[in-house]
């Protein structure tokens, strides 16, 4: 496999270049996330090996720079000659209740040169025979969706002893052209942040001066069976019709969140705005489109107050989502940040960190409410289960992060040391449990 072009950024790209440079002075020195198989049986440093060369052809990708064009300044990706393998290591823990702290050792290290974008942990527990293999994905290349899509072109150079293939990143244009619908585009973008700020400052876990630059990052899971997780299913499509799992799931983050902010203090116009992100793949190629970030965002407003009963919040949420959809809000998005790649990343960075009427948000969330990664064994192992543990930049400085794989559901809560306190996140956790 050959990388012969370069790749311009999309509009979505340089946002996750912002937040990149917005985690410069974490410990992890980037953002970046996890995703963790468990599997049944210790794999062999051997065997780890295998897997680990077999991204030999992705080298060039997996090294490369980000850059701009010397005359219109469209910033781009530089693929490198690098033949130099991702980082691995294996280590052995004593039981599962070291997992968490070894993921969060993990995710909240640096990758070991600056233009490293991916590294693997292996995390062997002899006592109980399973292994976990942890992948650390720098944001700027992947996207959540495109981790899982990785996973899956390894299984499948495992199974003939081969490398991993992909087809090359399709954006070889620096997209200057038709200046007309991204101009519209930021216009009704624009529309809606000025109608946001007649509404005041949304409410921030992290306080109106307390900064979280150099904090580490921490998770707390919460995992549902896949006979409970069917039952969540079906009642949000019974309560909120078909296809209606993902409002109906943010609005029960929504509501713990409600719950939270109460037992905080609150002023009565205060407002939880959690902008969820979107996968924007087309369902007919989305599981060949490996790198970069095909997402975007649907920011919910809602008043505090009106959290106390779900029922009705769950009715607001399928509103803003199906209004979100039906006006291309998502799309629009995508393509005005296609007009902010001139700017300086630093200021672009610091105009993104206050976006929402002078905040990055309440809360991040995502749902993938099904795994592109479906296979039932990873690597000839079996897998117990799948999981995402994504780095938080420090504003807002918590997210709530959902994903499904073979029918379960997992609840990752992602927060930077302090903004949270271990009472508050055991209260979100008890929330959602009763909830759900």
């Amino acid at each position: 496999m050959i990388f012969t072009h370069k790749y311009y950024l999309n509009g979505m790209d340089w946002v996750n270049s912002a937040l990149h440079h917005q985690c410069r002075k974490t410990p992890a020195g980037g953002n970046s996330f996890l995703i963790a198989l468990e599997l049944q049986g210790v794999v062999e440093v051997r065997d780890a090996e295998k897997m680990v060369k077999s991204l030999q052809a992705l080298s060039p990708m997996l090294n490369s720079s980000r850059t701009r064009q010397w005359f219109h300044l469209a910033p781009y990706w530089k693929f490198s000659k690098s033949s130099s393998l991702p980082e691995f290591s294996y280590i052995s823990a004593t039981s599962e209740t070291e997992l968490i702290e070894h993921c969060e050792a993990f995710i909240n290290r640096p990758f070991r040169i600056k233009n490293e974008h991916l590294a693997i942990h292996f995390i062997v527990t002899v006592t109980d025979a399973k292994t976990l293999v942890c992948f650390k994905f720098d944001h700027r290349l992947f996207d959540g969706r495109g981790g899982e899509i990785l996973l899956n072109k390894i299984n499948a150079a495992w199974e003939v002893d081969g490398l991993v293939e992909c087809l090359e990143p399709d954006c070889c244009s620096p997209q200057l052209t038709d200046w007309s619908p991204k101009f519209d585009s930021g216009k009704k973008v624009n529309r809606w942040f000025r109608d946001l700020k007649q509404y005041g400052r949304p409410y921030t876990f992290t306080g109106d001066n307390n900064k979280y630059d150099t904090a580490s990052n921490k998770f707390r899971l919460l995992s549902f069976s896949a006979t409970e997780s069917s039952a969540i299913f079906q009642h949000a499509e019974q309560r909120l019709g078909p296809y209606m799992n993902t409002p109906y799931l943010a609005a029960a983050v929504c509501y713990a969140l409600g719950q939270l902010c109460k037992e905080r203090g609150y002023s009565d116009d205060e407002r939880i705005l959690l902008p969820m992100t979107v996968d924007l793949r087309d369902s007919r190629i989305g599981n060949e489109v490996l790198f970069f970030n095909q997402w975007s965002l649907a920011p919910f407003v809602i008043p505090i107050a009106e959290t106390a009963d779900f029922e009705p919040l769950a009715d607001e949420f399928k509103r803003q989502f199906i209004d979100f959809s039906r006006s291309g809000f998502m799309q629009d998005i995508r393509n005005a940040n296609l007009l902010t790649r001139i700017m300086p990343l630093p200021i672009f960075s610091r105009m993104s960190e206050e976006i929402f009427a002078g905040t990055a948000g309440s809360c991040s969330y995502a749902f993938i409410p099904e795994s592109s990664f479906k296979s039932a064994t990873f690597i000839g192992r079996p897998v117990n289960g799948l999981f995402h543990l994504p780095l938080m930049p420090p504003e807002p400085g918590v997210g709530i992060f959902m994903t499904t794989y073979r029918g379960q559901l997992t609840v990752t809560i992602s927060y930077r040391d302090g903004v949270l306190k271990n009472r508050e996140v055991d209260f979100l956790v008890t929330q959602l449990k009763e909830l759900l």
